[in-house]
């Protein structure tokens, strides 16, 4: 899933449960990997044409060894720009909330797997992490890359509704 739609709902998620950060934080990171079991597209949808031809939507799909060159160099600008367009939204929609810090805990929490888990860091290598990176690609679901205009629906309704409760 892209950024904008995790921590959106993180965001959402935690400002409906919680007044405490560290708790947002962490209710959003749990959140991260029930989004990721839906099937969605994000920037590794259409990444794997590229380095794995014969590999199989679903959830716990085999990745070859992740490797920051293997990416195009459109991977990272998509990347960035959906950063960009959630550092906006939630400084120019969201920061005048009064509870914004639990909103910012809660984005943050909602975006933290993807920020641990990725080839560019390489975290994903260290005790604990490896075992997020385990996780992270167990649970998250790949749609065949002929259909990865199926995920977009379901993000655009996660950027609505969280976006409609946060702002109401």
């Amino acid at each position: 899933m892209l950024i904008t739609p995790h921590a959106l709902a993180g965001s959402a998620l935690s400002s409906a449960i919680t007044n405490n950060v560290f708790v947002a934080f962490f209710i959003s990171m749990s959140l991260h990997f029930v989004l990721d079991a839906i099937p969605h597209f994000d920037q590794g949808t259409l990444r794997y044409k590229f380095n794995e031809p014969n590999r199989k939507a679903g959830w716990g799909t085999e990745h070859l060894e992740e490797n920051s060159t293997s990416w195009p160099k459109w991977v990272y600008v998509s990347a960035v720009v959906d950063f960009i367009i959630a550092v906006l939204i939630y400084f120019l929609l969201l920061s005048k909330a009064l509870n914004f810090p639990v909103l910012l805990a809660g984005g943050l929490g909602g975006i933290s797997i993807d920020l641990i888990d990725n080839p560019v860091v390489s975290f994903y290598k260290l005790p604990v992490f490896s075992q997020l990176h385990f996780l992270h690609h167990k649970v998250h679901f790949d749609l065949p890359q002929r259909y990865w205009y199926w995920g977009i629906p379901l993000q655009i309704i996660i950027i609505g509704g969280s976006l409609w409760y946060l702002l109401k």
